[in-house]
């Protein structure tokens, strides 16, 4: 992983689920589109997943607590996208922030001020759609 700041910020510019992706995988944020223009609801995922198709990855996203078992969070082992809110803005603004995690554990905050989430609402994991393949790059 490497570490790529978001250049652009708030609703409904922000880049910063961009530039976790490009840490993730580690690219240049210029080779990330931005998903988050694709439509209401879950046309972004469904863009992001068609994007990373063309690398032979697809994405999973779980919520990280599950309202009937409050205080009981999951996390996947290794790194993964963690969206929450913001402490740039209220729990209730409806806009959300992106970190790249480890584990749970904020690992890089692409927002210059790095004062990572308020809540962690959900998890991302980016895996190959043919681990064998993915196991045999060089």
């Amino acid at each position: 992983m490497i570490r790529v700041d978001q250049t652009t910020f708030g609703k409904p510019a922000g880049n910063c689920f961009a530039a976790c992706v490009a840490s993730l995988l580690e690219l240049r944020l210029e080779d990330v589109p931005f998903f988050m223009d694709a439509g209401p609801g879950g046309e972004w995922f469904d863009a992001f997943n068609a994007w990373l198709k063309t690398r032979g990855l697809y994405s999973l996203q779980f919520l990280v607590s599950n309202p009937n078992t409050p205080g009981q969070e999951w996390f996947p082992a290794g790194l993964h996208l963690m969206g929450g809110a913001s402490p740039r803005h209220p729990v209730d603004s409806g806009i959300l922030h992106c970190v790249v995690a480890d584990n749970g554990e904020i690992i890089h905050d692409p927002n210059p001020a790095r004062t990572g989430l308020l809540t962690k609402l959900d998890v991302q994991i980016v895996i190959p759609i043919d681990p064998s393949a993915w196991i045999r790059r060089p």
